[in-house]
């Protein structure tokens, strides 16, 4: 699966499993399949996952892009920072531009 297939959001009530969904474990939101022609692209930190700590920190940083037919010159990236904030950008973090290699 890719972020692309869709994603949920729910509250981690223990430490065990981060990435599985545990039963009573509250489902907080489901996002469906993105359809058309859109990829996102992640890198590695947030392949699969992306947990925040009960103080708001994210436990791993990393970059979405958001690609589609158009190209790289259209993408939008989401940088997710250790601070838990997130930012919209045209670039990569270090200042590149961003790239679309799986379908954009």
């Amino acid at each position: 699966m890719t972020w692309r297939d869709g994603w949920i959001v729910f509250a981690n009530s223990s430490s065990l499993n981060v990435d599985q969904r545990q039963t009573g474990e509250a489902l907080l939101h489901v996002s469906p399949n993105m359809g058309g022609d859109a990829v996102i692209e992640t890198t590695t930190a947030v392949d699969n996952l992306v947990s925040f700590r009960p103080n708001g920190r994210s436990a791993a940083s990393g970059l979405f892009t958001w690609c589609d037919s158009r190209g790289a010159e259209k993408a939008r990236g989401l940088i997710l920072l250790p601070s838990g904030h997130a930012q919209v950008s045209r670039k990569k973090v270090d200042g590149s531009d961003l790239t679309c290699s799986g379908g954009g």
